[in-house]
């Protein structure tokens, strides 16, 4: 790639690093089950295998990426505890989102802290694109549009929300009728609680344009201590 087309695609294109917790084939399939038995839209929501979000936040590129993956290699992360709640629904954007609630344990907040204090650093104070266009519209608030600029994303701190996400119901759809059907699905899986012992993270293009994530530039899996 010439260095003018890459000028040029990197305007369009920005880097996001991720932090997730994968989780067990049997709820992964369960929700798999979901996105096949109800209509749900064909975005990155629905398209993404089944995971927890523990930190997202915008990195200047590969570099970035491997100096906080060095970092966190360090840092001797531990194994959080893991346990689904019911499903839940909700009308952020006014598309009724459905995802499996996760409970808040001392150690999956440890986990998230250290994740936070590790690589917001590196960020150098940048916010995604998208994030901007909601901090000026207003739809934030005061207090998310503050913590996006410390920390790059939203749901930190008190405001971290784990959970995994099933999909965007389409408009045609009863989201309370859909919601009714799969409220208790987690309770019929065999793995409702555990300790997880990966973590993966990664570095993702973010296509501004599309207003979606296009492509994966890096990824690892970290074993978490076990003490």
């Amino acid at each position: 790639m010439t260095e003018f087309f890459r000028t040029v695609y990197n305007v369009f294109m920005e880097y996001t690093f991720g932090a997730h917790l994968p989780v067990p084939d049997t709820v992964r399939r369960g929700i798999m089950a979901l996105r096949r038995r109800f209509d749900f839209e064909d975005d990155e929501r629905s398209r993404f295998s089944p995971h927890i979000t523990v930190y997202l936040c915008r990195i200047g590129g590969l570099r970035d990426f491997r100096e906080g993956l060095r970092r966190l290699v360090g840092a001797r992360l531990r194994v959080p505890t893991v346990q689904l709640l019911a499903a839940r629904m909700s009308r952020g954007d006014g598309s009724p989102l459905m995802y499996i609630g996760v409970r808040r344990s001392r150690s999956l907040d440890a986990l998230h802290r250290a994740v936070v204090n590790t690589i917001n650093p590196i960020r150098g104070k940048m916010v995604r694109a998208k994030d901007v266009a909601r901090m000026r519209s207003g739809a934030l608030g005061a207090g998310g549009a503050l913590l996006l600029r410390q920390f790059g994303y939203q749901d930190v701190a008190e405001r971290f929300h784990p959970h995994v996400t099933v999909g965007t119901l389409r408009p045609h759809q009863s989201s309370l009728i859909v919601l009714d059907r799969f409220r208790q699905e987690p309770a019929r899986w065999k793995a409702s609680k555990w300790r997880e012992r990966r973590l993966v993270v990664g570095c993702y293009h973010f296509d501004e344009a599309r207003g979606r994530y296009v492509g994966v530039c890096e990824e690892a899996v970290l074993d978490l201590c076990q003490t």
